[in-house]
């Protein structure tokens, strides 16, 4: 065990801005409740920053702070509670919990007994999934648990200082102050990769294979220690990440790994975009090596044989769901052919991680731009390699923005969900959200462009859609299409909003309504304009000012007759 601060660690952190969950921490230990605090989620998402901040908030010499390693057993934890609780020490932080054999199985004794001894017990660690398993079986009802994985897109601009939507697509899911953009995360495939190793699977190694755990643990994820031992697990993981399609099941994820043809989700997408804009490059054909390529170069597919079963699709997504990656997105079906079916009401589940789809998806446009075995033009290459980008880009936007609005809105109030459209003309907008309070509905389209296109229109204004809308979700209160592109009012029914306004206002303003988010995107985007007119009419005072300075100078005398 460890118990010297990192010095350089401590300072660093110090310096950073605090995570919104900062302030449950601090009410944590201000409060007289004898639970242990768990700060809980996936690598790189300030958990051990949060410990730092939290230390300095109360004093360095007030608090205890304990580093486990492997080799330290639970009985040595013990023993440096009592010394830190007889120092008379107001709270003890204990980074690395989860790398003491049997925390799983013993930490019961934090909040029996030590947490009621007079000191405040925060505990962390790099294996979010042993902290998962702890609070749910030996600390259950024991524990005021911090959750650090979500991180919206307010947050992420307030702490890393940045508003480019893009950025966030690049790196979001997780926290990077690196100077040197390669140490990020998901700067490539290397870094993601080692990402997914240490934040996923390590999770399951460490967990499970490291520690002495009941079989009552065991039977939780028993499946998937089993395709661990295949070595099947990761890979079909990246799989789903690759499909990125909202539909997790065993079939979907049969037909994938074992396509008798490889066919890259990404690819066939931005190749069926193109075509419906008169741009054709289905003739493109997957050669063995170049199948090979993209494979390795996204870590699909390599060690799946044969079929995974529906108990193994269960526990990924059961997995999944420990670890806060997966998703939910409600989807409502409208039939018109089908009176007797009319609605369906369906789930679409994606991984929560845009860095590592995104990542994920650049390692297939460089696998395509270096490739001589597609059959297309230099050309024909960028076009598709642009169309994947803004394909992906596109999806993660849409995900990202379901998520946020989940998250932040009143769910009380609010249904959010995505809504079909089959019949005569089928169609789909992108994101539906019925206000139960007022019975009304709000409809956005989500594009990653910054044009505006009147493709993006169709089905917001069209009438059978809006017609369907109403009959179930009461008066269409406003339709929008959320795009990169500046905030813009328009006489056809349909306003254009910038989405990173809309989600940094959806995250600031403190009374949460969709009505209030979309109003002050519309103020916001006046101050920016008259700022916009004051800086030009400044700029042209400056600049008459000047000329006139200039008139009057010795030698210019010419030039005022002239002008006179």
């Amino acid at each position: 065990m460890i118990f010297e601060i990192p010095s350089e660690k401590y300072k660093k952190a110090n310096t950073y801005e605090k995570r919104d969950c900062f302030t449950q921490l601090i009410q944590y230990l201000k409060s007289d409740n004898t639970n242990v605090c768990s700060i809980y989620g996936l690598r790189r998402t300030g958990k051990s920053t949060m410990m730092y901040q939290a230390i300095e908030e109360v004093g360095l010499n007030r608090c205890g702070y304990i580093l486990c390693e492997d080799k330290d057993t639970y009985g040595e934890l013990c023993q440096n509670i009592e010394k830190y609780i007889e120092e008379g020490k107001a709270a003890i932080f204990i980074d690395e919990v989860t790398k003491i054999s049997n925390f799983v199985t013993s930490s019961a004794s934090l909040a029996d007994y030590y947490a009621g001894k007079g000191s405040k017990i925060v505990i962390t660690g790099t294996d979010s999934l042993g902290l998962s398993l702890a609070t749910r079986g030996e600390l259950y009802d024991r524990t005021d648990d911090i959750h650090t994985t979500y991180i919206s897109y307010g947050e992420f601009v307030r702490l890393i200082k940045n508003t480019d939507i893009d950025d966030f697509i690049h790196f979001a899911g997780v926290l990077s102050h690196e100077e040197n953009i390669k140490e990020r995360p998901f700067f490539d495939r290397k870094t993601a990769s080692h990402y997914i190793d240490t934040a996923i699977s390590n999770n399951i190694t460490n967990t499970f294979f490291n520690k002495k755990l009941p079989p009552s643990f065991i039977h939780r994820y028993d499946k998937l220690i089993g395709m661990h031992n295949r070595n099947t697990l990761i890979p079909v993981i990246t799989a789903i990440v690759e499909m990125y399609s909202g539909v997790i099941t065993k079939n979907t994820i049969d037909a994938y790994i074992n396509q008798e043809k490889y066919s890259n989700a990404d690819i066939s997408s931005a190749i069926d975009l193109l075509a419906k804009n008169g741009v054709f490059l289905d003739r493109i054909e997957y050669s063995d090596n170049l199948d090979s390529q993209i494979v390795f170069a996204i870590n699909s597919r390599q060690d799946i044989k044969g079929e995974i079963n529906e108990e193994e699709v269960s526990q990924i997504k059961e997995y999944l769901s420990d670890l806060e990656l997966l998703v939910k997105i409600p989807l409502i079906r409208h039939n018109a052919n089908n009176p007797k079916r009319e609605y369906t009401y369906e789930t679409d589940e994606y991984i929560y991680q845009a860095g590592m789809k995104y990542c994920q998806a650049k390692a297939i446009i460089d696998v395509i731009k270096e490739s001589n075995e597609l059959n297309l033009s230099p050309i024909e290459k960028e076009t598709l390699c642009k169309k994947i980008e803004e394909d992906v880009k596109g999806q993660i936007l849409e995900v990202t923005t379901f998520n946020d609005l989940q998250m932040l809105l009143d769910m009380g109030r609010y249904d959010v969900f995505k809504m079909q459209f089959v019949g005569d003309k089928d169609g789909e907008i992108d994101i539906v959200i019925y206000d139960k309070k007022e019975k009304s509905c709000f409809g956005f389209e989500i594009k990653h462009s910054s044009q505006k296109h009147e493709e993006q229109l169709k089905n917001l204004l069209h009438k059978p859609f809006q017609k369907v809308l109403e009959s179930n979700f009461g008066k269409i209160k406003g339709l929008y299409v959320l795009y990169r592109g500046d905030t813009e009012h328009l006489d056809n029914g349909v306003d254009y909003i910038n989405v990173g306004s809309f989600l940094s206002n959806l995250y600031l303003i403190k009374e949460k309504s969709i009505e209030n988010t979309i109003n002050s995107c519309f103020i916001e985007c006046k101050k920016k304009l008259q700022f916009t007119k004051d800086s030009l009419k400044n700029d042209l005072a400056e600049k008459n000012a000047a000329d006139r300075d200039d008139a009057v100078k010795p030698g210019n005398k010419k030039n005022i007759n002239q002008s006179l």
